[in-house]
């Protein structure tokens, strides 16, 4: 998918949006949004936000864990259901959130997201060709879960869309009273639809009611 076109916000608008949604988290607080993320801050389009903006002790990926998106085919069919996990690991954290969304063409949501775990997911399921967003819930966060690795798992229903691309945020907390010390990790994954060929089986076989 092209970027090329979107305005992306400078550093010194990141950091005013940061400083005002820091101005609503509650005293005490020891997650920036432990009852799940809002929308918008998996990477993705327009703004590219990401956790970074309330959680900015370190630049995104500059720690020494991991985000992983697992489950996915190397190309989907459309309507075809796949149960993806994302995965995510930072030695030293102890508490855990990720959002992620996916975008077709024209930034419109590239097929549906189903909830698999009631418990330690949600989704934001918004109208129209909004893009919805899945994310963790309170308990989802698994509070005093060292190190990791945590996991995440849901459905995803692929669109007739030539095209899926995923954007993915995921957040690895050192757990104190404040979004500080923790560490984000983004990644983007498009995959395309499969093609369907004919085989060569296929095609000799066609061939074959041909011949006199």
């Amino acid at each position: 998918m092209q970027h090329s076109s979107v305005h992306r916000p400078s550093q010194a608008s990141r950091l005013a949006i940061g400083l005002v949604l820091l101005g609503f988290l509650a005293p005490g607080r020891t997650f920036a949004y432990p009852d799940g993320p809002p929308d918008g801050f998996a990477g993705n389009p327009p703004n590219y936000f990401s956790c970074v903006l309330c959680h900015g002790s370190y630049d995104v990926n500059s720690g020494d864990g991991s985000l992983e998106l697992l489950g996915l085919p190397p190309a989907y069919a459309p309507g075809a259901t796949y149960d993806l996990t994302v995965r995510l690991h930072d030695a030293g954290q102890i508490r855990w959130g990720f959002e992620i969304t996916a975008f077709g063409p024209g930034n419109q949501a590239a097929g549906t997201f189903t909830i698999t775990d009631a418990i330690n997911t949600q989704l934001s399921d918004n109208a129209g060709t909004s893009p919805d967003y899945m994310k963790h819930t309170l308990a989802g966060t698994r509070w005093h879960t060292p190190d990791g690795p945590v996991t995440w798992s849901f459905r995803w229903t692929a669109p007739a869309a030539n095209t899926a691309t995923f954007y993915l945020a995921g957040n690895a907390a050192e757990g104190g009273n404040d979004p500080s010390d923790d560490y984000i990790y983004t990644l983007v994954r498009t995959l395309e639809q499969e093609t369907v060929g004919v085989t060569t089986g296929t095609w000799t076989a066609v061939k074959s009611l041909y011949r006199r």
